[in-house]
C-alpha cells in the first residue's frame, strides 16, 4: 500500500540506522567480517559527521565540517565543490564525492558510506563478490531483493540510468527507504555488475530533486573497481 505521508529526518541518523539494520542481516549470514554486532554498532556511531573523512583526522574533520556549516559552504550533491576519492577499506572500489563529505565505516571491508557535512545527503556503496567465502548473493536479482527488503524500499520509479564505464548497470530507480522507526527518506539506487562483483550504489537526501539525482548520476560515473 502506498503511503500518503512521509516523515522525513536528517540523513545522518537515518542513514546510520539503515546501515546498522543491514549489518544485522550481514552478521546473521556470517559475513560481517571480523566484527561483532556491538563492535559494528559502535564503529558506525563513531563515524557520524565529525568522524573519519577522506584525508583528515577525526578532530580535523569535525572542525572543518563545523566551519563549513557555519559559513554556509557545506556542499550537498549537485553543488559546486572540490571532490575526493572515497575508497572501500579493502581498496576494491572507489567513487568521487564532494571533498567535505564524511566517510562512514560500515564494518564490512568492501562496503562504505558517506554523508555530507550538513548531514542532509548521504550515499552507500555495497559490493557483493561473485566468488569467495560468505557469499550473500548469487545474482544481481539477489542483491536487489536484499537491498529492497533490508531498507523497506517502495514507491520505485524509473528516472534513467547513469552513464558508467566501469559498471554494467542493470537497474536504477528513485524510491523511498524506511528506517527502523518507520521514517521515510527519498533515494536513488543503482544496481550493476562487473566480472568481479555485483554492486548497489545508493543516494539518500532529505530534499531530493531531479537536479540532485542528475548530479548523483555524474558521481556514479566516477565509480572505479580495483579488483584483487
Amino acid at each position: 500500500m502506498k503511503r500518503e505521508t512521509r516523515r522525513k529526518r536528517g540523513t545522518a541518523p537515518f542513514f546510520l540506522a539503515m546501515m546498522l539494520a543491514l549489518a544485522a542481516v550481514m552478521s546473521g549470514c556470517g559475513a560481517d567480517r571480523g566484527r561483532t554486532g556491538t563492535e559494528t554498532t559502535q564503529a558506525a556511531k563513531e563515524q557520524e559527521p565529525g568522524g573519519t573523512a577522506a584525508g583528515g583526522t577525526g578532530t580535523e574533520t569535525t572542525q572543518a565540517a563545523k566551519e563549513q556549516e557555519a559559513d554556509g559552504t557545506a556542499a550537498a550533491a549537485g553543488q559546486e565543490t572540490g571532490t575526493a576519492a572515497f575508497t572501500a577499506p579493502d581498496g576494491s572500489s572507489s567513487i568521487e564525492l564532494p571533498a567535505d563529505w564524511v566517510m562512514l565505516d560500515l564494518g564490512v571491508d568492501n562496503w562504505f558510506g558517506a554523508v555530507s557535512a550538513d548531514g542532509n545527503d548521504g550515499m552507500f556503496l555495497m559490493q557483493f563478490p561473485k566468488e569467495g567465502e560468505d557469499l550473500l548473493a548469487e545474482s544481481i536479482g539477489d542483491v536487489i531483493v536484499l537491498v529492497e527488503s533490508s531498507y523497506g524500499i517502495d514507491h520505485m520509479r524509473d528516472t534513467g540510468q547513469p552513464e558508467m564505464t566501469a559498471l554494467e548497470v542493470s537497474e536504477a530507480v528513485t524510491c523511498t527507504m524506511e528506517d527502523e522507526d518507520g521514517g521515510l527518506m527519498d533515494g536513488y539506487v543503482v544496481y550493476g555488475k562487473t566480472d568481479f562483483a555485483w554492486y548497489a550504489i545508493a543516494y539518500v537526501s532529505v530534499d531530493i530533486s531531479d537536479e540532485k539525482i542528475e548530479a548523483f548520476k555524474k558521481i556514479c560515473g566516477t565509480f572505479a573497481e580495483h579488483a584483487p
